[in-house]
Formats: structure tokens, C-alpha cells, sequence
């Protein structure tokens, strides 16, 4: 149900199944030792949902400039707040998941994860991957590994 709809007036239209969806990567939350992504990357994909940008042709400056602009606020939010100031957060790059891929993964024969638009004013390529509210808390744990194992094998790259 929650594919069926665009959400948002400031929307270009639900996702496609062709779309490439880009998840920002900001070190050193998400980046694990051997540089792969750590599963705590994928933490909001279970509660608020996983926020990600929709690709399109040619947007590498603007996603590099909505990566920067996410951690510098985040950074001049959390040393205005923490004594004393956490590490810096580091825009690292993105992680591309296929809409494709992502919605053709099922557990016990339901479906794992939805892909809505969930633009607005302000990003109207929003877009987040979501787990069926109906699972449990661990389900939903393993169904974050799963997504996980998705993009293993991805390392962090430029946009």
C-alpha cells in the first residue's frame, strides 16, 4: 500500500522499480573497520524509515552538496549541545540500492521492504525504504541484516 501513492505534492511521482536509490554514508557511524557499511547505517529503517535521495542522471554535485550540508549541520548541532563535542561526522559518499532489488526481497513470503516518495518542499527526490509495520522487533532486526547484506559488498563511493 505504501508504494501506491506519491505522498508528497512536491513529488515527481512514485518510485519506480527502475529508479537507483542513493544512501548518504557519513563516517565513522556507518563505516565499519574493514570500510563496509556497518548495519547501524540502516538503524531508521526499522522505526521512522531509511532515508535516501532518488538518483538522476547527472546529480552527483547534488547529492556531494546535500551529503556535506547534512553533516555540517549535524556537526554544528551536536558541538552547540555535547560537552564535550563527539567526533565530526565526515560525509564519506553514498551507497546505490537498486528500487528493483530491494523490493524483490521477501521473507517467509511477504514481501520485506516497501520503497515510498516521501518528498517535500525542501528534497522533493526524498524517498525511504521501509519494513512492513505489521513485523516484530526482531524480524525487523533481521530483516536490517538482510537489507545489510544487500549492499555488502558496496563500499561507500563518490556521487
Amino acid at each position: 500500500m505504501c508504494e501506491a501513492v506519491s505522498i508528497s505534492p512536491h513529488s515527481p511521482g512514485r518510485v519506480e522499480s527502475q529508479e537507483i536509490l542513493a544512501r548518504f554514508v557519513f563516517e565513522p557511524k556507518h563505516i565499519g573497520p574493514d570500510g563496509s557499511i556497518e548495519v547501524g547505517a540502516l538503524h531508521d529503517i526499522g522505526t521512522n524509515g531509511l532515508s535516501t535521495e532518488r538518483r538522476r542522471p547527472d546529480d552527483a554535485d547534488r547529492l556531494r552538496n546535500r551529503g556535506l550540508t547534512i553533516a555540517r549541520i549535524q556537526n554544528e548541532r551536536t558541538a552547540a549541545t555535547a560537552d564535550p563535542p563527539p567526533e565530526t561526522v565526515n560525509f564519506r559518499g553514498i551507497v546505490e540500492l537498486p528500487v528493483a532489488t530491494v523490493r524483490s526481497h521477501y521473507i517467509q513470503k511477504r514481501r520485506s521492504f516497501c520503497v515510498m516518495d516521501s518528498a517535500d518542499a525542501d528534497d522533493p527526490l526524498h524517498a525511504d525504504v521501509i519494513i512492513d509495520g505489521t513485523r516484530s522487533k526482531s524480524e525487523r532486526s533481521k530483516l536490517r541484516n538482510e537489507l545489510r547484506k544487500l549492499i555488502l559488498e558496496l563500499k561507500p563511493k563518490d556521487p
